[in-house]
């Protein structure tokens, strides 16, 4: 072990110490070792072996000790046991550049934050530009800082790769060269996030190589780990794993099927082409010898005598059982949504005012939008006390009475507490055409605590939707333990509707939980958890993960025209 590592050692020692709250000259004397040994002139290596490491300057007794222990096992138990006292996700924020130990306690105490993930999404709501220390460029900076460490991240939230693999796409469909260039794997899947960013691409047969060594010579790669004639494998500089496979035009179908997976459907898919005397693989479909002419993906199923499967569902779970059946339902589609709820403004969180909230959803062709800016306890996020949701309903209806293009109704985010009650007295909540219940704080609860927490509070008569049932934040956190089965059932008992939280750090409820709501004939609601008009669309991502669950127009709240959705919020049929 080296003088620059023993130093960058005992600089981070010193950071742990500021983040756990010790005394400030213990973590000075660390810092100061660091940066004296990161000065020496000599090896540290060579000094010990002369016996004379107390001989430099702020090296006492307790410090040279650390650093033999150092030098003879190339480790320090005093590290490992203050990081143990540490959770890794608060450890990780000391990687974000712009975030010191300090603002670290002022995150955790005040926000709660926990990991790199929650930081992030607190940043995209404007949680820091009011906090004491922050402000807006400080937010930037730390949004910029995050980027940088999720480059080394094994997997990105789905959004992220939609922008980096279709920007590579837009650049392959700009060749004259590239005569089709489409997206795979868990991408075409509406995976929650991705681990590879796959594009299938027809290239002309003897201009392959150019287009490789063009794809290579991208400024958006960042290294090569695999470069042949038909398979190119990199790391884009954003931290996504991308691959390109290079096929010929006959190949296509069967290549983008392949690539598209899962491996449960692809696998069972070639066990079925099997028992119907096909043989299927990753670039033709043979009927016994003769290899089948196919034009694209849905000539493979029609061959095989069922009816095509969008890919968002090919996860070996039924889902070609019911295409041999025709029992496939038609799913959902982003046009089939007619208004958005949950949606925050500037008397809360958000950026924009109720007005331009409402233009911009009027102008993505929504009939009505559903204001729920946070309740009361939600401090950091300026929750609104009863006089300022007074305040905001008499802005409503004054919008409302201007006749625009789209209907603004009343809600709230209402907070659920620790004991599953809600914020503000049953007379505000009846004032409220809905109530989304939500849980924002308090998040260490056994199974039985949560789901009971949940049950309390959805059973309350003002409840009207369930909101991000488990608290999940992609990439950064857990969602909280629950018993969803007791959850359904409860919102069934009471009429209340599941949210499907549309905002790609969330896409709570999972997808895995749809079928079980489906079978219910529950309801569930496409909600952006919007917080700027550009962040309305976010719909779309959550129209994704409802048909991953199978979910047709009929089994989505945010379909039905205005005049059905004022009685079906009032829990009328």
């Amino acid at each position: 072990m080296d003088n620059k590592e023993i130093a960058q050692i005992f600089e981070h020692i010193g950071k742990l110490l500021e983040l756990k709250g010790n005394n400030f000259f213990k973590s000075r004397a660390y810092y100061n070792a660091a940066r004296t040994i990161a000065e020496l002139p000599v090896s540290l290596k060579d000094v010990y072996e002369k016996g004379s490491l107390k001989q430099i300057n702020g090296i006492g007794d307790a410090l040279e000790k650390k650093i033999i222990e150092l030098l003879d096992t190339g480790r320090l138990l005093y590290l490992e046991r203050l990081e143990s006292d540490i959770p890794r996700g608060v450890r990780e924020l000391l990687s974000i550049h712009g975030v010191g130990p300090k603002k670290i306690r002022i995150l955790v105490e005040t926000l709660g934050i926990q990991s790199v993930g929650e930081l992030e999404y607190a940043c995209r709501e404007n949680r820091l530009k009011d906090l004491p220390g922050f402000g807006l460029k400080s937010q930037q900076n730390i949004l910029e800082g995050i980027e940088f460490f999720k480059r080394s991240s094994e997997r990105v939230l789905y959004h992220e790769a939609e922008n980096a693999v279709n920007a590579f796409i837009s650049t392959l469909e700009k060749d004259p060269r590239v005569l089709h260039a489409v997206c795979a794997g868990d991408m075409r899947r509406h995976m929650e996030t991705v681990a590879v960013g796959k594009i299938v691409a027809v290239v002309e047969e003897d201009c392959v190589s150019d287009v490789v060594n063009g794809f290579i010579a991208s400024g958006s790669v960042e290294n090569i780990e695999e470069s042949s004639i038909s398979i190119v494998s990199v790391h884009l500089k954003g931290g996504l794993h991308c691959e390109l496979r290079i096929v010929c035009e006959q190949e296509l179908p069967c290549a983008l099927m392949y690539d598209t997976g899962s491996a449960d459907h692809y696998e069972h898919m070639k066990r079925y082409a099997q028992k119907r005397g096909y043989i299927l693989n990753h670039t033709k479909l043979n009927r016994g010898e003769i290899q089948l002419d196919l034009k694209d993906e849905s000539d493979i199923y029609r061959e095989l005598g069922m009816s095509y499967i969008p890919p968002e569902i090919r996860e070996g779970t039924g889902e070609i059982e019911a295409a041999v059946d025709g029992t496939l339902p038609e799913l959902i589609d982003s046009r089939d949504i007619r208004g958005l709820f949950h949606v925050h403004t500037t008397w809360s969180d958000g950026s924009n005012t109720i007005e331009e909230m409402a233009e911009a959803a009027g102008s993505m062709g929504m009939d009505y939008l559903g204001i729920s800016d946070h309740s009361a306890s939600a401090r950091y996020a300026g929750g609104l006390s009863p006089d300022d949701v007074r305040r905001q309903w008499e802005e409503i209806e004054e919008y409302n009475a201007r006749g625009g293009a789209i209907h603004v109704l009343k809600g709230i985010e209402s907070d659920i507490h620790h004991d599953g009650s809600l914020d503000y007295d049953d007379n505000t909540l009846e004032g409220f055409e809905f109530v989304i219940a939500s849980i924002h704080s308090w998040f260490s609860m056994t199974r039985d605590e949560a789901t009971e927490r949940i049950v309390h509070a959805i059973s309350h008569p003002a409840v009207t939707m369930l909101g991000h049932p488990t608290g999940r934040l992609l990439l950064a956190r857990e969602g909280y333990p629950i018993d969803m089965e007791t959850v359904l059932d409860t919102c069934m008992e009471h009429g209340v509707i599941i949210e499907l939280n549309a905002n790609p750090h969330r896409l709570d409820l999972d997808w895995r939980h749809l079928g079980s709501v489906r079978e219910r004939g529950l309801l569930v609601c496409i909600n952006p958890d919007a917080h700027q008009t550009g962040t309305l669309n976010h719909v779309h991502y959550g129209v994704n993960i409802a048909r991953k669950g199978w979910l047709t127009k009929t089994d989505v709240l945010n379909t039905l025209p205005f005049e059905k959705i004022c009685k079906r919020l009032k829990k009328q049929p």
